[in-house]
């Protein structure tokens, strides 16, 4: 298993009075506990990282960015404590069923905070367990995470990298998620389902659901992906980056950089040139170096 080196950067967006992305970066081994590990199959790294790009204020990316790891954790030992009961030997917990369920929870926690108040605020999320060589996603709404890969025949990492998608923006633009709007009896106007949200799966935004339920809704798409030896970087970030640059753009400052703090910082800088220094929407991006032996 290779050591991981982390880096970040959030930072609010001249839009906004208050910067309204969080992120998470939870080692989650140490709360895990014996019989989860053993029912994961031990792995030797057990993190969560997240991206929340809220909108409408910051009450529904301040409670995910709180909440997600323990909603998700609750599924694994649920999962963990089942499999316990009924004896089941060896590797057992469905992680992208955790994963889905530790969502449903931050949905109905945030729907029901917005009952109850004059709250109105909703997220897209993009959350990435890496449990040994398995990377696991989650994300609703327009935050994305990129693998960047590339060795040479000696094992050293290479000057260029590709970049893979981990996930798929969610716009109601974009083919699944526009029919999928239409079949709920919901319509694209200027981009915007409804006329009001660019992503089209989102958690929180309960007017908008509200108003046309289905169109807007909080289900994530989950991912399953095998680390490779080749496999360098992973780039997690709202769409403060991504709506500035292409994958293999932002792969390339990374590769440059080298470093994962660093280049995270780098990616700040550029995304921010061209509207004089300073980020136009609010910007989080988290990069993970993944430092495999021998390289």
């Amino acid at each position: 298993m290779p050591d991981l080196q982390i880096g970040w950067v959030t930072r609010k967006g001249m839009g906004h009075t208050t910067n309204e992305d969080r992120e998470v970066r939870d080692n989650l081994k140490e709360q895990a506990g014996k019989p989860l590990l053993e029912a994961l199959g031990q792995p030797e790294l057990l993190w969560l990282f997240g991206v929340f790009d809220g909108h409408g204020g910051h009450a529904a990316s301040e409670h995910t960015g709180s909440h997600i790891t323990g909603n998700v954790m609750a599924e694994l030992l649920k999962q963990s404590q089942l499999e316990a009961e009924e004896g089941t030997a060896g590797p057992s917990i469905d992680v992208p069923e955790a994963l889905t369920k530790g969502f449903c929870t931050t949905e109905e926690q945030i729907v029901d905070i917005e009952k109850n108040s004059e709250e109105d605020s909703g997220t897209c999320a993009c959350c990435v367990l890496l449990c040994g060589r398995q990377i696991y996603t989650a994300h609703v709404g327009d935050c994305r995470a990129v693998i960047a890969s590339g060795v040479t025949p000696s094992g050293a990492i290479a000057s260029k990298l590709t970049s893979k998608e981990l996930t798929h923006d969610h716009r109601g633009t974009y083919p699944g998620e526009k029919e999928r709007i239409a079949a709920a009896g919901g319509k694209m106007i200027d981009g915007r389902v409804n006329g009001g949200l660019i992503p089209s799966r989102t958690l929180g935004d309960l007017s908008h659901k509200v108003h046309c339920p289905g169109a807007v809704i909080a289900e994530p798409d989950t991912n399953q992906y095998v680390l490779e030896r080749s496999d360098q970087y992973l780039i997690i970030a709202s769409d403060g980056l991504w709506d500035d640059m292409s994958n293999d753009r932002v792969v390339g400052i990374v590769r440059k950089a080298t470093k994962a703090q660093p280049a995270a910082e780098a990616l700040a800088r550029e995304a921010a040139k061209k509207y004089g220094g300073k980020q136009m929407d609010d910007f989080t991006v988290i990069v993970v170096r993944f430092l495999h032996s021998g390289a």
